[in-house]
């Protein structure tokens, strides 16, 4: 599927869950949700996929990446009172080590659906796709 078809299937699952289930609930009912919506999309996904950090060669640490969509498709699931830019970095260095090209970062937490499209740029600095 076209990365951007799939980036649009996904944010629609997410108005979907959102519509019905607000923002009151735990995050990980929203992930159950969104698995399920995706599954009934007939979307394939893994979910939390580790992702090892690498530091001259040697494994660091370990990032855990919520959902990874058709394997190129990073789904972020927050939280909290809004996205700051410190999620946006966060979630940068996730598609970065995980060698991917977009991720929807999503929070539930706020009255409307807050949801933002991020990609790496090709040069040295990171940029955030709103």
């Amino acid at each position: 599927m076209i990365l951007s078809l799939l980036v649009r299937e996904v944010r629609e699952a997410l108005q979907a869950i959102h519509d019905e289930l607000g923002s009151r609930h735990l995050l990980s009912v929203y992930d159950g949700a969104l698995c399920y919506e995706l599954r009934t999309r007939g979307l394939s996904y893994t979910r939390n996929q580790r992702c090892p950090v690498l530091y001259r060669g040697v494994r660091v640490g370990i990032h855990r990446l919520d959902l990874v969509v058709a394997g190129t498709l990073l789904v972020e699931l927050r939280q909290v009172p809004a996205l700051t830019p410190l999620h946006a970095r966060v979630v940068l260095a996730y598609l970065e080590a995980a060698g991917l090209q977009r991720c929807v970062l999503v929070n539930f937490a706020a009255e409307g659906l807050e949801l933002r499209e991020l990609q790496p740029r090709r040069s040295a600095t990171v940029g955030l796709v709103v």
